[in-house]
Order: structure tokens, then C-alpha cells, then sequence
């Protein structure tokens, strides 16, 4: 019997995939589980359609990561932190705190996993480099972190 998995079953199938089971065990503990159901002709062109829209969604995603990266590329941005008079901060930016003042900065979302470098928390006033990449495409922005204390 030929199934659509709905959950990812180990030396069986992958979610959204149509595999060939024996009925006995289709009947008596896939499709009661809810691991599965019987693959119709209507669930397998559910299946595709769901598989397209996904695709151009994935393309979607990556063309507007390109073109945010691209907006980053050679840009200086400066984020306030708080400092004591050493230049160390009180508290170090993480990736976190980067991504929100690239996001800021370019008007559209910056992901943390775009950041390539640096790869452990600011703890210094200065200028860093940080090193983007998604979807195949590199950028390199300056970050000037600077005491938010008024002097």
C-alpha cells in the first residue's frame, strides 16, 4: 500500500514523502498513529502543490537576503552600548544585538545565522568587522560600537 508520511519514521520514510508499505502494517499502525495516510491521487497532488508553494517561498527568502546583504555591503553602522571609561562594555553584543542594528540599518531582517564573524560577543568600544553570507552571497560591514554615556 502506497502512503503519504505525514512524520518523519525512522527506516521508513521522511515527512511528505509516498512510500510503499505492507497493508498490515499501514492499517494497523501508521494510519492510526497519524504517521501517516493512504496516498491518493488528491493527497499526492496536495502534495505537490504544498511542495511548489514552499519552493517559490524558499526563492522568495533567498532573493531578499541577497538583496539586503547587498544593502550592507561596505557600511559603516554604529550601535551605542553602555561602557565603563576603559572601553569595556557592561554588558558584550551578541549576535543577537548585531542583527537588530544591521536590521535597522537595511529596513528589512537580518538573520543571526547570516553572521559569519564576529563569531563570540563584542566586549570593546571600537570598530569591528563583520562578515555576512546567505544564499551563496558574501558582505562586509563595518561595526563602530560606541559609549552610549554622554561625555
Amino acid at each position: 500500500m502506497k502512503v503519504l508520511m505525514l512524520q518523519h519514521v525512522k527506516k521508513v520514510g521522511q515527512k511528505d514523502s509516498i512510500v510503499d508499505v505492507s497493508d498490515g502494517f499501514a492499517l494497523n499502525s501508521l494510519i492510526p498513529d497519524g504517521k501517516a495516510v493512504q496516498a491518493t491521487a488528491e493527497q499526492i497532488t496536495s502534495l505537490a502543490k504544498r511542495q511548489l508553494s514552499q519552493g517559490k517561498e524558499h526563492a522568495n527568502k533567498q532573493d531578499l537576503a541577497r538583496k539586503t546583504l547587498k544593502k550592507l555591503e561596505g557600511v559603516e553602522v554604529v550601535v551605542l552600548a553602555k561602557a565603563n571609561t576603559q572601553g569595556s562594555l557592561f554588558k558584550g553584543l551578541t549576535k543577537g544585538d548585531i542583527a537588530k542594528a544591521l536590521s535597522e540599518f537595511a529596513k528589512a531582517h537580518v538573520d543571526t545565522a547570516w553572521i559569519q564573524e564576529p563569531a563570540a560577543p563584542l566586549k570593546q568600544l571600537g570598530t569591528f568587522l563583520v562578515r555576512l553570507e546567505s544564499s551563496g552571497v558574501k558582505a562586509t560591514t563595518r561595526l563602530l560600537v560606541e559609549s552610549s554615556r554622554e561625555k
